[in-house]
């Protein structure tokens, strides 16, 4: 397992501490203030609001027609048919609310691991610009290190580049969407 951290440990061996050649990022900082982790996380909150709706309307429903059932009055009233039909509305709900719970763990699985995803690859291209900039040889995750001097943490500056990114992407869907808005009008 330590293994993939050896040939790390060698070439920062090599530098020294004046050379600043490497610096880290503190990745769940990213995370937790980039303008793009707080995007993703709004966009993963919609989609469990709008799942959580139908799951709430559908237990709704369902706790309806159980009162019916616990109703012995309302039971002796209707025929067999009709508590047939009832017991089988009640049987599909359950089978569509249980369905819309696995749905909403898988979607709610797989937005997390997009919104990781997209955050990885804008730390990694900050991280990149930020050590061109800088002259770093490395820019590591900082939860690889057990000690870094606070010097070389380069967060701050990955933040603010990721950042600007996010920025210019939403400027540039926000005049692309004005753009069709637009040509949708002149038609």
């Amino acid at each position: 397992m330590y293994m993939k951290y050896i040939p790390i440990l060698a070439a920062l061996s090599f530098a020294t501490a004046e050379e600043k050649s490497f610096a880290v990022v503190n990745f769940n900082d990213c995370y937790k203030d980039s303008k793009l982790a707080q995007h993703e996380r709004e966009g993963v909150e919609m989609l469990q609001t709008q799942m959580g709706s139908l799951i709430e309307s559908t237990q709704k429903e369902l706790k309806e027609i159980s009162a019916k059932f616990e109703d012995s009055e309302y039971l002796d009233t209707l025929s067999p048919q009709a508590e047939e039909e009832l017991r089988a509305k009640q049987d599909g709900l359950q089978e569509r609310l249980q369905s819309y719970q696995e749905q909403l763990y898988q979607i709610m699985h797989q937005a997390h691991y997009q919104a990781i995803y997209k955050l990885r690859a804008a730390v990694s291209t900050a991280a990149q610009k930020i050590a061109h900039e800088n002259g770093f040889q490395y820019v590591l995750n900082q939860e690889s290190c057990f000690y870094v001097d606070p010097e070389l943490n380069v967060t701050t500056l990955v933040i603010t580049e990721m950042d600007r990114e996010f920025d210019q992407e939403m400027a540039s869907a926000q005049e692309a969407q004005d753009g069709q808005a637009s040509l949708e009008q002149a038609e």
